[in-house]
């Protein structure tokens, strides 16, 4: 069977998605090819049916946002929602022009795509009730995203004795406000000393900083360096308003890192609350603040819930789970 993946290039969610199921699917004894176009091209995806694709593909896995001009003739066309945008949820964080573009244009496009599809994929629950809330969705089928649990692993060594040192707490994602990237300084100012933040970032971001000796930014890291920084971090802070899986956070509970995180859209589903992480009510700096600082004054339970966290994942979120379900549905639209 060959499957044609086609995603922007943008390392964000979607291609990490499309790179990790291909790796899967590949492993599986399947053909699958990741196809990267601009980014912006998001914005006109009409002009993707000019893409060239592969001769012989069985199958299109593509975004919901595009989907509609990448399936091709002959192959199935499955769609994929990963982030759920029309959310309500999501509404008091858009910007005007933000606001159009997703009611104006996007809306179409998504309709679009669910008249095309074959199957529609949701990568979370969350992400399926609020499709099925928001649109004449046809049947929807969860299929959570997975990871490769045996490349995210924690360190040999364990994590560092918190004794003498500052807590190392790590933020990974655009600095945008989906993100909650706007509440990492507050949260910093609440905590005080004794805290360290390393915000790994991508290319993307409206939100700045503060010059803080206590705050570090990083750029550009490989998937190697960032299973070295998720091992390195006690925890994660994840005060995101909007996911539709959230990969950092399944990422990084691989790697035995707990999460602190807001609990809002598909979150809840991926941290165990009280025991791979702690859940805090959304735009709340000073409850994400006040998590942090129990953790750090439980260092037995700090070290308990990275177990835990780590198991729970694998369980979970192994790759092969994900693979497996997608299989099982390419059967089902008639594919061997």
């Amino acid at each position: 069977m060959k499957v044609w993946l086609p995603t922007a290039d943008y390392p964000g969610g979607q291609r990490r998605f499309c790179e990790y199921l291909a790796e899967g699917l590949t492993a599986a004894g399947q053909e699958a090819i990741v196809a990267l176009f601009p980014m912006s091209i998001q914005y006109i995806p009409w002009a993707l049916r000019r893409l060239t694709s592969p001769a012989g593909i069985d199958v299109v896995i593509a975004n919901i946002w595009s989907a509609f001009a990448l399936g091709r003739p002959g192959a199935r066309l499955v769609v994929v929602d990963h982030l759920a945008i029309h959310d309500a949820s999501y509404r008091p964080y858009r910007s005007a022009s933000q606001a159009v573009f997703h009611q104006t244009i996007l809306r179409g496009h998504v309709l679009a795509s669910l008249r095309a599809a074959d199957a529609v994929v949701a990568v979370s629950q969350f992400v399926a009730e609020s499709l099925r809330g928001t649109f004449a969705a046809p049947p929807i089928e969860v299929i959570y995203n997975g990871i490769d649990t045996d490349f995210f692993h924690p360190a040999a060594t364990g994590k560092a004795p918190l004794d003498g040192r500052p807590m190392r707490l790590l933020f990974a994602g655009d600095l945008i406000r989906r993100k909650g990237a706007d509440l990492l300084a507050p949260i910093m100012a609440a905590l005080g000393q004794g805290f360290e933040l390393l915000c790994v970032v991508g290319g993307r971001g409206n939100i700045d900083l503060p010059a803080d000796p206590m705050i570090r930014v990083r750029r550009g890291l490989t998937p190697a360096d960032m299973r070295e920084v998720y091992q390195w971090a006690d925890l994660l802070l994840f005060p995101s308003r909007l996911e539709g899986f959230g990969f950092v956070a399944a990422e990084a509970l691989a790697c035995g890192t707990p999460v602190v995180a807001a609990a809002t859209s598909a979150l809840p589903e991926v941290i165990a609350d009280g025991a791979s992480g702690l859940l805090c009510p959304a735009d709340d700096a000073a409850s994400l603040a006040a998590a942090i600082r129990q953790l750090a004054a439980d260092p037995m339970r700090l070290a308990a819930m990275g177990r835990h966290a780590r198991a729970d994942t694998v369980r979970r979120f192994d790759r092969s789970a994900m693979v497996g379900r997608y299989l099982a549905l390419f059967e089902r639209l008639g594919l061997r």
